[in-house]
């Protein structure tokens, strides 16, 4: 088969396989652990996690690994949880007839009571030494976590877990901890305003850029506003942060992939006066305004 064979039968597998009958799959071969449902999205586990860190969104037909923040399509997952090089995932997936859904899998999928995040209480100030500690080692200063930042507890079945939480405008939470990212409640942007006299506005894609970003910059004044997900960033959502602007410049400090490149160009093409800043982060190694401060902390050490 030839690379632009192949590269058609993986366009033709990704668009016609289930990837969440695929994870099932991995679950009866004990590879990893179905962990339970949460809003749209099913989480599984490898076996020495006490909670399933990679989720996967059917209806995107998508997975993301929160614990090393790795994710793709069917092919990749064949790639990563089965150690099968491009070509041979291809093969296994046309061969194993992945789409064919088992009565167990169809029992799974339409189970009511699966197990959800429930909130149970939310402290105003961050104290938990854990949490401090972790925003410490992504070069957070403590200072930025103050006044913007929850410390958020949940459970999630019959286990308690607790993290750094930023409140959005739809009542919900993203929630980062070491082991942990996503949303308790509902997902949506969160819009912080930083100072007295805010001078712009600054789009940023998560809350550790948010928070690289009040580190590296104490002093600025500005209405922040983070997507919390790229999967927020509607053009109705643009269309709000547009009015939020008023007469204020727009900067963007999205992040230097692909993923973040795209959403800029998409925010661009609807607010035209809005100011690319990802040149401002550049890093070798690293994408996101995090690892250009994680760079730089790096970087003083050694002087």
């Amino acid at each position: 088969m030839s690379y632009f064979q192949l590269k058609e039968e993986a366009t033709r597998l990704k668009e016609e396989l289930s990837l969440l009958d695929y994870f099932f799959r991995l679950d009866k071969k004990s590879i990893i652990f179905f962990d339970g449902k949460h809003g749209k999205e099913y989480f599984f586990r490898f076996e020495h996690q006490k909670t399933g860190s990679i989720s996967v969104n059917d209806q995107k037909n998508i997975w993301f690994d929160h614990s090393t923040e790795d994710g793709g399509d069917i092919i990749k997952a064949a790639q990563k949880f089965e150690n099968k090089s491009f070509v041979d995932a291809i093969k296994y997936l046309n061969t194993e007839k992945i789409n064919r859904i088992n009565t167990d899998t169809s029992q799974i999928r339409n189970q009511s009571n699966l197990i959800t995040y429930e909130m149970d209480y939310v402290h105003d100030i961050i104290k938990h030494p854990a949490l401090l500690k972790y925003a410490l080692s992504r070069g957070i200063d403590e200072f930025a976590l103050n006044g913007f930042l929850t410390e958020v507890h949940w459970r999630y079945g019959n286990q308690r877990y607790f993290g750094i939480g930023l409140a959005n405008i739809q009542g919900g939470y993203a929630v980062r901890n070491q082991f942990f990212k996503g949303n308790i409640g509902k997902s949506g942007i969160s819009v912080l305003k930083v100072g007295e006299t805010p001078n712009s506005v600054k789009l940023f894609e998560g809350l550790m850029d948010f928070l690289s970003y009040r580190t590296l910059k104490k002093e600025d004044k500005y209405i922040g506003v983070v997507l919390n997900s790229t999967a927020n960033l509607t053009t109705q959502t643009i269309e709000y942060i547009a009015s939020i602007a008023s007469h204020l410049p727009i900067h963007l400090y999205l992040d230097n992939d692909k993923g973040g490149h795209d959403a800029t160009k998409k925010i661009l093409d609807i607010i035209t006066n809005a100011k690319d800043k990802s040149s401002s982060y550049v890093t070798k190694n690293g994408s996101d305004i995090n690892d250009f401060l994680m760079e730089q902390r790096v970087k003083t050490l050694m002087v």
